[in-house]
């Protein structure tokens, strides 16, 4: 166990838990030769459990997850941490103040193969050592700071020398120039996110009257294109769950998800695990008994997940998951409502239709040895070609011609 080091390089991290700040006691020294002042607080220690050794602390995690008053993405559980990446790749990060734990964050740690790619142009690959927080989820005690608990794994995870880069996915970018130094936060996207109101028409009536007028179009074009009642189903019972599988690989092959083989759905066995705790909260579109369309949706304190939604590309000039999400809501509105609607990582322009309120997020790289570095530099050089590539195809119309050539086609 090592106490979090001081340095000009990492944040203070006495300012992890600014606003509650319990770390800094007030307590005077009685043989302090000035009475008047404090005894410096004690700062919180940081570790970092082996690779193999997470499930060994289970039982404290899933305690700490329990009564955190900050639980951040799904993949925070250990429950659902433990099922989807393999024993000898989590490592579990802990901030301790007086041994009790303050904050939890869990990261696949693998030699990983990271493509470099210009557009679809694939260059090779560089294997590296990665530790990536799954999908930006952490656990903390009130006041914490993000950004810092952050700085403070990654503090850690470099004084283990236990890897050469660390990525966090689907990060919120607000307050990011409290992240390391030597970050770099690519695929900076908007994603968007509904606070729920009381009821459906109250949440429409925060949507434009044309976003509604087209919402409910929509609809009513893919039923009459169909020839036959459409309905969205709702699996949640784990009894269901071997049926949500079967429909989920089916809508998933005939998308390009299935394509370019992305996003497959997960097993039979962990949605009747995640079904048993009632965080399922899936959907499939049907056109008569054709299923069409779905969201791999799950609902876990008080916020549902939108994730990898997907559709048959033969029914993609009718909108289909857009149609699909909008009844998702109605659903969501009706039964058991969360708190929040989060569509995920990324930007797609149903997102931007349906939501409510603009939440960007990039992915933040940060190189901790000299081949991190290295990689980490090769991507900045890909994007930057990519980018320019791009700008000058702008600037000629080309882009602009073959979206035009699509459309017509």
């Amino acid at each position: 166990m090592n106490t979090f080091p001081q340095d000009s390089r990492v944040p203070n991290p006495l300012d992890i838990f600014p606003s509650t700040n319990p770390l800094c006691s007030q307590s005077v020294g009685s043989n302090s030769l000035d009475s008047t002042r404090p005894t410096p607080p004690t700062p919180p220690t940081v570790t970092v459990t082996h690779p193999g050794e997470a499930g060994n602390a289970s039982a404290e995690w899933e305690a700490f997850v329990q009564r955190s008053d900050v639980t951040c993405g799904f993949w925070c559980d250990p429950l659902v941490a433990t099922r989807t990446v393999a024993a000898k790749e989590l490592v579990l990060v802990t901030v301790r103040d007086e041994s009790a734990p303050r904050a939890m964050l869990p990261f696949r740690l693998a030699d990983t193969p990271v493509a470099l790619s210009v557009g679809l142009l694939r260059l090779g690959a560089v294997r590296t050592r990665m530790a990536k927080l799954l999908d930006g989820a952490f656990a903390a005690s009130a006041g914490y700071a993000r950004d810092r608990l952050l700085a403070a794994a990654v503090s850690q995870l470099r004084a283990e020398k236990t890897c050469d880069l660390v990525m966090a996915d689907n990060w919120p970018l607000p307050g990011n120039s409290r992240l390391p130094p030597g970050t770099v936060p690519r695929h900076r996207q908007t994603t968007y996110l509904i606070d729920m109101p009381d009821d459906f028409e109250a949440y429409l009536g925060r949507l434009s009257s044309n976003t509604r007028q087209t919402l409910r179009r929509k609809t009513r074009r893919l039923g009459r294109e169909a020839g036959c009642a459409i309905r969205a189903r709702c699996y949640r019972d784990p009894d269901e769950m071997p049926e949500l599988h079967e429909q989920l690989r089916h809508v998933w092959q005939r998308s390009w998800h299935g394509r370019l083989n992305r996003q497959p759905p997960p097993a039979p066995e962990f949605l009747r695990d995640m079904a048993a705790h009632g965080w399922v909260r899936s959907y499939i579109l049907f056109a008569g008994e054709r299923p069409i369309a779905a969201v791999q949706g799950y609902q876990y304190k008080g916020t549902f997940m939108d994730e990898a939604p997907a559709f048959d590309d033969k029914w993609k000039p009718h909108s289909p998951g857009l149609v699909l999400n909008y009844l998702v809501l109605q659903d969501l509105f009706a039964t058991d409502p969360p708190e929040t609607v989060d569509f995920g990582f990324g930007y797609n322009q149903y997102k931007e239709t349906l939501g409510t309120r603009p939440d960007p997020r990039a992915q933040p790289w940060i190189p901790l040895t000299p081949r991190g570095r290295l990689t980490l530099a090769a991507l900045q050089c890909c994007d930057a070609i990519f980018q320019c590539g791009k700008r000058t195809l702008g600037r000629t119309g080309a882009i602009r011609t073959l979206k035009s050539k699509k459309r017509s086609s």
